[in-house]
Order: structure tokens, then C-alpha cells, then sequence
């Protein structure tokens, strides 16, 4: 897992192009300027964006990990975990994007109580796998935690979903614009930094 842990984080940071930070700046700044159509807009967008920069990451990697396995970490067990891990970039991509958006509003119920479902349902997969069914399944064991991760991002999303059902914003209108150009001003510095 602490081998491609690292690679994991990596294309999930640049599948959100730095977005979660400036949608929490922008989702301020609407607010502050009663703006609530654009602050829908600029979510929806945002979350577009993000979605199509994870499935590019996550196939990037599906495509690489028999590279990855062989010649940089050269170990046969990595292959099979950075498969599982490509599936999580979207799930992990799309909750930074909520979260930030939530934080923008300055409410980080959403964001804590995420990361709490994400991890107890992280263990508990985990947990589940090595104990009860690692002796059915032909998985390598150390696949497990990751699957359990896997599972644990998606977890993360439903319950920030959740919490996205139950937010009052205005709804955007068809004539709301999508967000200026200037947001990757301060999205790209971010995310390389």
C-alpha cells in the first residue's frame, strides 16, 4: 500500500486540477455577493471538469500499471493494487470538489462527517476482506486495504451527495453563464505549489 499510495495521491491532486481551493474562494465570493445562480453554476462545472480529469487519470494508470509494476516498483504485487486504485481517483476527485465547494458556504459539517464515513467504512471493508473472505478470494492480501480505500472514497462521496441534497442554493438558470476563466488564476498556482 505505501508503494502506490504516493501515485494514488498524485493523479487524484491533478485530476482536480486545483480546483476544491478556488471553488471554496469562489463559492465565498458569490455568496458574499448574493450571487447564488453562479455559485450552482460554478459547482456543476466544477464538478464536470473534475470528473472527465479523473477517468483520463484513472485510465492513464490502468494503462501504465503493467509499466509501473515491472520497471519502477518491481514487485508483482503492485500491479494488482494500482488497478484497484485507478478506480478510486473519480470517487476521491469528485469528494475534494464537494468538499470545497461545501467549505466555501463555511460549513464543514459535510467535509467532517464524510471523512468519518470514509474511514469507518474504509476499516470495515478492510477488516471484512483479511479476516472473512481473504481465504475465499484469490486476491493478494495486501490488495485488500486498497480495495477497502476504494470503497471507502465512494462511501465519502454518497455522504457528501447526501449532504449536497440537503443544501439551499438557488438553483442556476439556463442563462447563468459557466464561471470566468479567472478561477484557473488561482486553481493551477495551488495545485503546484
Amino acid at each position: 500500500m505505501q508503494m502506490v499510495y504516493p501515485v494514488y495521491r498524485l493523479l487524484s491532486g491533478m485530476a482536480t486540477l486545483g480546483l476544491p481551493l478556488a471553488l471554496t474562494k469562489w463559492v465565498s465570493e458569490y455568496l458574499g455577493a448574493k450571487e447564488y445562480p453562479q455559485i450552482t453554476a460554478l459547482r456543476k462545472w466544477a464538478a464536470q471538469i473534475v470528473l472527465v480529469g479523473a477517468i483520463i487519470a484513472g485510465i492513464f494508470l490502468i494503462f501504465v500499471t503493467p509499466f509501473l509494476s515491472r520497471f519502477i516498483f518491481t514487485d508483482p504485487r503492485v500491479r494488482e493494487a494500482l488497478l484497484v486504485i485507478a478506480l478510486a481517483i473519480p470517487f476521491s476527485a469528485l469528494s475534494a470538489i464537494y468538499r470545497g465547494y461545501f467549505q466555501g458556504f463555511s460549513n464543514t459539517a459535510p467535509t467532517a462527517f464524510s471523512e468519518i464515513t470514509e474511514q469507518f467504512s474504509e476499516v470495515g471493508v478492510t477488516f471484512l476482506l483479511v479476516c472473512v473472505a481473504g481465504p475465499i478470494l484469490s486476491y493478494s492480501t495486501y490488495t485488500y486495504p486498497l480495495v477497502g480505500l476504494t470503497f471507502g472514497e465512494i462511501v465519502c462521496l454518497v455522504t457528501l451527495v447526501c449532504f449536497l441534497r440537503r443544501q439551499k442554493v438557488i438553483p442556476a438558470n439556463n442563462g447563468t453563464s459557466i464561471p470566468k476563466p479567472e478561477i484557473f488564476s488561482y486553481s493551477w498556482p495551488l495545485l503546484f505549489k
